[in-house]
């Protein structure tokens, strides 16, 4: 990954008229990033998945892990944060429970295993994620690209959930408050909070570089939709995931950016496979039980972060 995203940020220097140098001065910025956002949602993740994954979902065990993590640590912070937990208290408790939860996950089920064919979604998720990283190269230093009215709101409320209660205001704070039109979402908030506690940087920093991590997450439950559910082949469930998560509409809300839109497009069809699974006849109770414990997961994500969406994984269900 640490070569792909210093190719890619040679490639972004060549469009710039600054000295081909600078091209890569953004990139120990986005490895933080990303370093950050596969600690906090892979130990946030691994041992739900382990645990509660439907064996008929297990051909690709490993594309679950991290969105279920990132789902896992915002609503549980969430409920930490509105305890009264000290946010710094909830991130720990969160990050040891995750630790604790893998170990006693593998002793009990022991490791997953990655198909050959584990590749082709890989492949494709790491392609959204260096077109979405192109501008943050190309200006050279990570900070938010774009021009979207949610930027500076989404950086600042993801510092303010750092530091005081959800609900309270913090007059010395950027952004002083949660904002009203906002009151759903902070799962997605507090799970940005705490990738930016563990890669240590600031939220305006990190904005750009998790918006474009969500968005190949996505791609990985693309493809799932396309081949548990649809059964395709895999090389048209690659060419149909491609298709969707580099549309110009899902780029769009990556780059500029309209973060609650990129959260609710990244659960959206997790929530659709785990909608079928969860109805589907012949499931034994165990199996359908995680199924069912994992749909409310990604689904309450999916509706506190764009409620709109809500119909899409619901009528087909």
């Amino acid at each position: 990954m640490a070569l792909t995203v210093l190719g890619l940020a040679l490639i972004a220097g060549q469009a710039d008229f600054g000295p081909r140098s600078a091209a890569i001065d953004a990139v120990p910025d986005v490895l933080r990033g990303l370093l950050g956002t596969v600690i906090v949602f892979g130990l946030c993740g691994f041992g739900l998945v382990r645990l509660l994954l439907p064996e008929v979902l297990r051909r690709f065990e490993l594309l679950w892990v991290a969105p279920v993590g990132g789902c896992t640590a915002g609503l549980a912070l969430t409920l930490l944060g509105f305890a009264g937990v000290p946010y710094a208290v909830s991130l720990s408790l969160l990050l040891v429970a995750g630790a604790g939860a893998g170990v006693y996950a593998v002793r009990r089920r022991g490791w997953p295993q990655a198909p050959r064919a584990l590749g082709w979604p890989l492949f494709l998720a790491l392609v959204v994620l260096g077109v979405c990283l192109i501008p943050v190269f190309a200006q050279h230093y990570a900070a938010v690209v774009g021009n979207g009215s949610d930027a500076h709101e989404a950086a600042g409320v993801a510092q303010f959930l750092q530091h005081a209660y959800p609900t309270s205001v913090d007059v010395g704070a950027p952004v002083n408050q949660m904002p009203s039109t906002w009151q759903s979402k902070f799962p997605i908030y507090y799970a940005f909070a705490a990738v930016s506690s563990v890669s240590g940087l600031a939220t305006w920093q990190l904005l750009p570089i998790l918006a474009a991590a969500m968005l190949a997450l996505a791609a990985g439950g693309m493809f799932l939709l396309a081949t548990e559910v649809l059964s395709a082949p895999l090389t048209i469930a690659a060419a149909g995931t491609g298709l969707a998560c580099l549309d110009r509409m899902a780029l769009h809300t990556v780059l500029n950016p309209y973060f609650n839109q990129t959260w609710g497009f990244f659960a959206m069809p997790f929530t659709l496979v785990l909608g079928w699974c969860a109805v589907a006849p012949g499931l034994g109770r165990a199996a359908r039980r995680g199924a069912l414990a994992l749909l409310v997961l990604f689904a309450l994500v999916l509706v506190f972060a764009y409620p709109l969406a809500a119909p899409i994984p619901a009528v087909p269900l």
